[in-house]
């Protein structure tokens, strides 16, 4: 099907592309003043895009996507930059697409670049933008090779329909997919794995998420497709301007500079990637490249070109030049890395305008999962792998696993055999002893005389396995619960565990008021590391649960890990939850830190990202909207159960760029926040500060994160202003005889720590002991010295205090009803003391320098004075982990 354009837009289109086709050499520098992004006359013209394409049936199933890393036969490229032009054509052949064949050739002579390897495909072009328009390049379910077109995310109609032309060109079949995309967003690695940003959701509104990845399924063989948001108020929003995917288990991501928006969005990112299970069945080797600043951007060495042996990337012509060669060398074993003289900003990046020209009539191999590490000195090790020839041929006998324990030459050869699944092929390296290192590539060869290795490097880079006596237990990673009620049992406790040999079990181990329960079985999520099981049985008001997550790994005898280290978790069974984080924030940001920050000071919280049937079991709620335009504001419904909860007694803290001036049902809750009026702000750039004479005092924060749209709020004469940005208010708290409210137009995660006495944790400190929670104690850690800890401590004026800390939880639960579960050998009393006339003190103190605590929770707790009642309790605890160089 082809979609028609109306002959009256089309006039529209073709007039403002005329200034292309007055003469050739002019159309070359209108491709260089195109920029990547939309330019203001495109963004007037997005209701076009498409109307030039032909949509197709999809190919085949199952569909597999070609890689970067694939064998290619040529680059697309039409980027006048003699240094790359002449670092491409050593190693492939250059396409151009051009309609002036004679115009290269003459400038490909005036730089004196050999033009043997340069082949043409003569078309007319918006941009030298090939990444962005050109074609995806598949193998459908019989093994055929094609191309995929997506409708490319600019109003450029002749770069738009360069995949076809390639296509009718080259003799490679056509599938036309109806979704709007771009090739900078979009990696795949061969296995059903694909990453973008979230861009691609945003540029189709006409489609569910769901529907999106069904296309990607069905046209690319995409079968998870990762997608994450990267940076919202940049309107490229291209994975491939924040990280490469450059292997099935390998990727670089972007380290941005401190206080820049995608530093925020980028490090969220890697967050996830983190939990994901690689194509080879481990997880992914995250490589971090520094993206230093570059006049007012960033630097653009991420943007990188991956072809055959060889990657490509920028040169700035400074020391960092080296520093980023050595990181994708170490990222990709036996690949050959060059720096190419470029001008250097995004405009000019090398990913951006280049296009692999994937070899079709090649033999794939796919290898299959294993660990790289084992401590097995006695069996065999099998190696196994998917191994297609093309079409037209056969293999020529069966593939070879090469094999080396020196690293080189000499190798030795294991044939693989057929294992019964299709084209699959299986086989054994030889047991070795530990201490040593096997590395070894797949070798194998069809009728015509065509050879493969896999990697495409080998031996240059190869797959190792490392045998090795194995004393490294697992990696456990489990948020602790503090509290429940009995609306909440049954419940399911997550976790992320992962170990370089592979896991045997994660368990739980629980008791109920002291009396063990069978333990639970921990469930892996597919393609993640983590782990999930549900704590059952019948438990009461008030019964004391103690738990405990276990992992084991294969090794002989097997290494285990504990979560906690020592002792057990212990929380209560309440009659009413204390806290519920309302995440509806399009990009989680403050909805998880303050679920971390409440977790640390010992207090039973709850996180949803979505708003709940009933709110009544909380006694408060912390309501994160996000900052426009990641904004989600509260419907009718929600705003109206949320003055309902208030006006029975609820506390409540909320903090949204536009809730309290823009968004519809303002007017419904607005007043329960103290704010007469609110008027629509402008971006957040100015520092925020605390007010005089408020809790706040003293306190200076700088601010980076979402920033658009934060309101300006004008206070209600009983309540109190807390936090400024260029003299407007923009955070206030308030009290009536029934409830309490805090109210920000900013998100408390983007906050940066300024000078003592600032600080993020205990500003949500004092928000919530507003909120009626009694945090009496809250602990940093100084940066200069990783065994100094600062406390903040608050009490009753000249109360007497013990500071102490535990080397786990449980052992001092929060309270006046005493020390219960508490072993003395885990107690550590640090010091003693009064406070001062004013009840708030703040002092330092050293943690005994013993390397053995370093990586262990402390958990952090105060014996308090009551000086009313001259009774001591235990203030809530705040829990830190000691790092101890």
């Amino acid at each position: 099907m082809r979609r028609t354009i109306p002959l009256r837009i089309y006039i529209r289109l073709i007039l403002f592309f005329t200034v292309l086709c007055v003469n050739p050499g002019l159309a070359q520098d209108m491709k260089k003043n195109l920029p990547i992004e939309l330019t203001p006359e495109e963004e007037t013209l997005t209701h076009l895009l498409g109307l030039h394409r032909t949509i197709t049936d999809p190919p085949a199933g199952p569909v597999r996507a070609a890689a970067e890393w694939d064998e290619s036969i040529g680059v697309f490229c039409m980027y006048e930059v003699a240094g790359l032009m002449d670092e491409l054509q050593e190693d492939n052949d250059v396409y151009i697409i051009t309609e002036n064949q004679n115009w290269w050739l003459s400038w490909l002579s005036s730089h004196g670049i050999p033009t043997t390897n340069f082949k043409f495909l003569i078309a007319r072009t918006n941009t030298t933008l090939t990444r962005d328009y050109g074609p995806w390049f598949i193998w459908d379910g019989n093994h055929d090779f094609g191309l995929v077109d997506i409708i490319y995310n600019r109003v450029r109609p002749y770069d738009d329909v360069i995949p076809e032309k390639i296509s009718q060109e080259y003799g490679i079949p056509y599938y036309g997919v109806d979704l709007i995309h771009t090739g900078g967003n979009y990696y795949a690695d061969g296995f059903g794995n694909a990453w973008s940003s979230r861009l691609v959701y945003h540029e189709n509104p006409d489609k569910s998420e769901d529907e999106v990845n069904r296309l990607m399924l069905d046209y690319l063989g995409i079968t998870r497709y990762i997608t994450q948001e990267v940076d919202v108020k940049n309107s490229l929003q291209h994975f491939d301007t924040f990280g490469k995917i450059l292997s099935p288990d390998s990727m670089i991501w972007g380290e941005f500079p401190e206080l820049t928006d995608q530093k925020v969005y980028t490090e969220a990112a890697l967050k996830y990637f983190q939990t994901l299970q690689s194509a080879y069945g481990w997880p992914y080797k995250i490589h971090r490249m520094p993206l230093w600043d570059f006049s007012v951007s960033w630097t653009a060495y991420i943007n990188a070109l991956q072809t055959n042996k060889k990657i490509i990337t920028n040169k700035y012509n400074t020391s960092h030049d080296a520093e980023v060669k050595a990181i994708y060398e170490k990222a990709a074993p036996g690949y050959e890395v060059v720096n190419a003289p470029l001008a250097g900003s995004w405009h000019n990046s090398i990913h951006c305008n280049t296009r692999n020209f994937v070899k079709g009539d090649t033999i794939r191999i796919y290898p299959m999962p294993h660990w790289e590490s084992t401590d097995d000195e006695a069996n065999p090790y099998l190696v196994t792998a998917e191994v297609i020839p093309d079409n037209a041929t056969s293999l020529n006998g069966n593939p070879v696993i090469y094999w080396t324990v020196t690293g080189g030459a000499p190798f030795s050869g294991a044939v693989m055999a057929l294992t019964g699944n299709p084209n699959e092929y299986a086989g054994a390296i030889p047991a070795q002893h530990h201490g040593t290192t096997i590395s070894y590539y797949i070798h194998a060869e069809d009728l015509t005389g065509r050879t493969k290795d896999c990697p495409l490097v080998a031996p240059d880079g190869m797959f190792v396995i490392r045998v090795e006596d194995d004393v490294t237990p697992p990696e456990l990673d489990h948020d602790v619960i503090h509290g429940l009620t009995l609306n909440d049992w049954p419940y399911t406790i997550t976790c992320r565990s992962v170990d370089n040999t592979g896991l045997s079990f994660v368990t739980i181990e629980y008791k109920i008021n002291g009396a063990p329960q069978a333990p639970i079985t921990m469930i892996r999520e597919d393609g993640t590391f983590l782990y999930s099981g549900t704590l059952t049985g019948n438990v009461s008001l008030g019964d004391l649960i103690a738990y405990r997550v276990m992992a084991a790994d294969s090794a002989s005898p097997q290494n285990t890990a504990a979560s906690p280290v020592l002792g057990w978790n212990y929380f209560t069974i309440n009659p009413k939850n204390a806290i519920l984080v309302i995440d509806l924030d399009k990009l989680p940001d403050s909805g998880e830190l303050l679920v971390d920050l409440c977790d640390d000071l010992g207090l039973n919280v709850h996180y949803a990202t979505a708003w709940p049937d009933s709110l009544s079991e909380y006694d408060v709620v912390m309501i994160c909207l996000g900052m426009w335009f990641n904004s989600i504001s509260l419907t009718y419904a929600q705003a109206n159960q949320l003055v309902s909860f208030l006006n029975a007694g609820g506390a409540a803290y909320m903090e949204g760029g536009n809730c309290f001036a823009q968004d519809t049902n303002k007017d419904i809750y607005r007043r329960f926040f103290g704010i007469a009026v609110a008027s629509s702000g402008a971006p957040l750039e100015s520092p925020i500060e605390g007010v005089a004479g408020e809790i706040t005092d003293g306190m200076y924060f700088e601010y980076s994160g979402d920033w658009k749209s934060s309101d300006h709020l004008t206070l209600d004469p009983s309540a109190h202003g807390l936090l400024t940005s260029d003299s407007h208010i923009k955070a206030v708290s308030f009290s009536t005889g029934t409830f309490s409210t805090v109210g920000a137009s900013f998100q408390i995660e983007s906050l940066v720590d300024g000078d003592a006495p600032s600080r993020t944790k205990y500003l949500a400190a004092l928000y919530l002991n507003h909120l009626g929670m009694d945090i009496d104690l809250v602990v940093h850690n100084a940066p200069e010295n990783t065994r100094r800890y600062t406390f903040d401590l608050m009490g009753d004026p000249f109360a007497n205090y013990s500071l102490f800390y535990a080397l786990g939880p449980g052992y001092c639960p929060y309270g006046p009803a005493g020390i219960i579960q508490i072993d003395p050998g885990t107690i550590h009393l640090m010091l003693s003391g009064s406070l001062p006339a004013e009840g708030n003190l703040r002092f330092d103190v050293l943690i005994p320098d013993d390397p053995g605590l370093s990586g262990i929770e402390a958990y952090f707790q105060v014996l308090m004075e009551d000086t009313g009642s001259n009774q001591y309790y235990l203030t809530n605890r705040d829990r830190m982990t000691i790092d101890i160089e």
